[in-house]
């Protein structure tokens, strides 16, 4: 579940950053054209002129830094992201060392072992494993949503690997 929190807040960042992205783009064009109104020298009140622009360049500066926050949380959470992933894969790493110690324990090679893993990976994305286990991938809404990927992807690498041994 953390790695679906975690995947579903990075898409919620991407977003953000677009956003911010956006902002920053639409400050700087509004930026400038503060600069154009301070360059015309018509005759109109130029005091009126200065304090138009300086109250937009006032926004401008207040909405830069609004962005600049959502820029920061956006860090803060991309940073909290990676420890999340990190932790999952020290799992994922644990499970597989756990599986291999068990499978030479039976006279299986390590080869071998990391092959069953890998193919077992195809019964996890078609939902052949004990329900009650929770190993399928519908078992994670957010995974479920790449299901057709990479069960694609599975039988991409099942082929490659089969044409390396050959």
């Amino acid at each position: 579940m953390d790695f679906e929190r975690s995947r579903r807040f990075q898409a919620e960042c991407d977003l953000s950053v677009a956003q911010t992205e956006k902002g920053i783009l639409m400050q700087q064009a509004h930026y400038e054209a503060i600069k154009r109104l301070e360059a015309e020298s018509d005759a109109r009140s130029a005091e009126s002129k200065n304090r138009r622009a300086n109250r937009e360049l006032a926004e401008a500066n207040r909405t830069i830094e609004a962005q600049k926050l959502t820029i920061n949380q956006f860090a803060r959470k991309a940073k909290e992201n990676e420890e999340i992933l990190a932790n999952w894969i020290a799992s994922q790493k644990a499970f597989k060392e756990l599986a291999i110690q068990f499978g030479i324990e039976k006279g299986m090679g390590v080869e071998e072992i990391i092959e069953m893993g890998l193919d077992k990976k195809i019964d996890v994305l078609e939902g052949k494993n004990d329900p009650n286990h929770r190993t399928n991938i519908d078992s994670s809404p957010f995974a479920n949503d790449y299901k057709d990927k990479l069960i694609a992807n599975y039988h991409k690498e099942k082929a490659e690997r089969q044409a390396k041994k050959q």
